[in-house]
């Protein structure tokens, strides 16, 4: 779990993984400079459950995705347990650690897994229950090139998912870039090298929103804007740079195919708005919902996504 200033709400998370059934946890918190009382909170936490082990750290202050990333690659993580991802805000169902534990045991253990699931999406009080979308069941990395359809905070790897992680945040000083958000990078990984994703149609968390969430689950027109305006203001085009950046230094990690497809999206991108349009229809690169898809054309087609190859990352060709 990363936090930061997240004391108002953070004892009730606290309290749902006592109360997750049928699971022996380990809990890693990695607090990023919180002045809230939030460490206090944790510590008296810890000192209260003594025969469990709960570690806690200091993060690297860089942003809630590299605070994510120094747990799953510290050295000292026991690699052969899958890891949960959590959130400091929401509140975890009592079955939502032993669900994902038997849905991965179901997939066997010979390749990297990433599992998630849907969601209770409610207020700051947690009144309002209201399910999470239903995510499109043909999650791909053509799709996580443009979008991230897997919730980070209900997000599980097994060994081998967590061997991947790691491995790709073994890179040389000075190669790639920060990412914007952990959940999208494990989801564009995942895809890329061909591990499976196995998305659970049963929510196991309590998804709180409030007004400081990293990224909430709005709807509706205001949702609409909010989301026209990161484009506009040129935010995604950024996200997306950043992510094609962190991927340069890793692209042996992807299958073969894969690699094709994120040379052909950057050059798309290069390319003049027609050679845009036609590329990603030819890359058949899309979101989950045609609305969303029709976005992302009008987006290249103005430019607002065009370009995105990041400064010395060179194709991807060796011939």
């Amino acid at each position: 779990m990363a936090t930061r200033n997240g004391a108002m709400h953070l004892s009730e998370q606290l309290t749902s993984f006592l109360m997750q059934a049928g699971v022996d946890w380990a809990l890693w918190v990695s607090d990023d400079g919180s002045s809230d009382g939030t460490w206090e909170m944790l510590q008296r936490f810890r000192d209260s459950h003594p025969t469990r082990e709960i570690r806690l750290f200091h993060g690297p202050q860089k942003g809630v995705a590299a605070n994510f990333l120094s747990m799953l690659c510290h050295p000292e993580l026991n690699t052969a347990r899958p890891v949960a991802l959590s959130d400091q805000d929401d509140v975890w169902l009592p079955h939502r650690l032993r669900r994902a534990l038997d849905d991965l045991e179901g997939a066997g253990d010979a390749y990297p897994v990433l599992y998630g699931s849907r969601t209770w999406v409610v207020r700051a009080d947690l009144t309002r229950w209201r399910l999470s979308r239903r995510r499109a069941p043909r999650v791909s990395f053509r799709n996580a090139l443009v979008q991230n359809v897997v919730a980070g905070n209900t997000m599980v790897l097994n060994p081998l998912a967590l061997d991947l992680v790691r491995r790709a945040a073994q890179r040389e000083p000075g190669q790639g870039a920060e990412i914007p958000y952990q959940d999208w990078w494990i989801y564009l990984l995942m895809s890329g090298a061909g591990a499976e994703i196995r998305l659970d149609e049963k929510p196991g968390v309590l998804y709180r929103q409030h007004g400081t969430n990293t990224m909430g689950d709005a709807r509706g027109a205001l949702a609409g804007w909010q989301r026209v305006r990161v484009v506009q203001r040129g935010e995604y085009r950024g996200w997306i740079r950043d992510n094609m950046a962190a991927l340069g230094p890793i692209r042996h990690l992807l299958t073969e195919d894969n690699r094709a497809t994120l040379e052909g999206f950057l050059d798309t991108l290069d390319g003049t708005r027609f050679e845009r349009i036609l590329g990603l229809a030819g890359l058949r690169i899309r979101r989950e919902t045609w609305l969303g898809t029709a976005a992302l054309y009008l987006a290249a087609w103005t430019g607002r996504l065009a370009r995105v190859r990041p400064g010395g990352l060179p194709g991807l060709r060796t011939d």
